[in-house]
């Protein structure tokens, strides 16, 4: 069996808690998908004065609750899918009745080793 990415493996605990509390199949829809997200390509003039092109990402899951938030992550690894994921647990914790504290998971970021 292939290994789950972490947007996948989130999709099956989000769904495993949504058959758990009898989730309407509509409103598990809504939850479920992103309402936007965003590529963006950039170029970056490093001290060496080369051009290096950076990608950057960012995923909005829901605004309902309020305004989209979230901070930027910087890592040479990564990728829309795990971006997805992070934002889909940063909204979960925001439709959540209890409030856990003020750990924030980042909406976006950008692929690159910080220095």
């Amino acid at each position: 069996m292939a290994k789950l990415s972490v947007y996948e493996t989130v999709m099956v605990q989000f769904n495993r808690a949504a058959d758990l509390m009898g989730l309407d199949p509509e409103i598990r829809k809504i939850l479920s998908m992103t309402t936007n997200e965003i590529e963006v390509n950039f170029p970056v003039v490093m001290d060496s004065g080369c051009v290096k092109m950076f990608t950057g990402y960012r995923v909005q899951h829901n605004n309902v609750l309020g305004p989209y938030k979230g901070g930027l992550r910087f890592h040479p690894a990564v990728n829309i899918d795990e971006v997805r994921a992070l934002d889909d647990v940063e909204d979960s914790h925001r439709r959540h009745p209890l409030r856990w504290g003020q750990g924030r998971y980042p909406d976006g970021a950008v692929g690159v080793q910080p220095g």
